[in-house]
C-alpha cells in the first residue's frame, strides 16, 4: 500500500450538508477500493493566491489515506464531476506503507501531541530581540539617500 493526501478545494458557498457529504464520498472511494482512511480535516475557508473559476475563496478539505496505486484516480474521477469542487491534488507521501506499523506510529504522534497540548505548532514563536529595530537587534544606522527615493 501507499500513502496518499489529497486536498481538495470546495466552493465557498457550499453549505455543510453538501460538505459532509463530499467528505464522506471520499472516505467510502477509499474503503471500497480496499484502502485503509487515516484523516479528514476541513482547513476552513481560505482566501486563495489567485481566483480559480472567478472565486477569490474557498473551502480546504485534507484527506490523508493508505491504498493501491488504482484509488487516486477513482478518487480524482469522482471529484471531476462534482459540481462543488474547483480543483484537487493528489500526493503520493510514502510508497511501501505497512498499515500495522502506520497504526503504531499514528498512536505515537497522538502520545506526542497530547503532552504538547498547550503549545500550538502552526502558531509563530515570539523571539525576545534587544532593543534595536534592526533583525539582530542592532540599530538601523544607514539613513536615507534623499535623491535615491526619486
Amino acid at each position: 500500500m501507499r500513502e496518499y493526501e489529497t486536498i481538495v478545494l470546495v466552493k465557498p458557498d457550499v453549505g455543510d450538508e453538501p460538505l459532509n457529504k463530499l467528505a464522506q464520498r471520499i472516505k467510502s472511494i477509499v474503503d471500497t477500493d480496499g484502502g485503509k482512511f487515516l484523516q479528514m480535516s476541513s482547513w476552513g475557508k481560505k482566501k486563495l493566491a489567485y481566483e480559480i473559476a472567478k472565486y477569490p475563496k474557498a473551502i480546504f478539505l485534507h484527506a490523508n489515506y493508505l491504498s493501491k496505486s488504482n484509488t487516486p484516480k477513482e478518487l480524482e474521477r469522482n471529484l471531476r464531476i462534482s459540481d462543488d469542487v474547483i480543483r484537487y491534488l493528489t500526493v503520493q507521501l510514502e510508497d511501501a506503507v505497512d498499515p500495522a506499523s502506520r497504526d503504531a506510529k499514528e498512536l505515537e504522534t497522538l502520545k506526542v501531541v497530547a503532552e504538547a497540548e498547550d503549545e500550538d505548532p502552526f502558531r509563530p514563536r515570539r523571539e525576545e530581540h534587544d532593543e534595536g529595530f534592526g533583525p539582530m537587534g542592532e540599530d538601523f544606522e544607514g539613513g536615507f539617500d534623499e535623491n535615491e527615493a526619486e
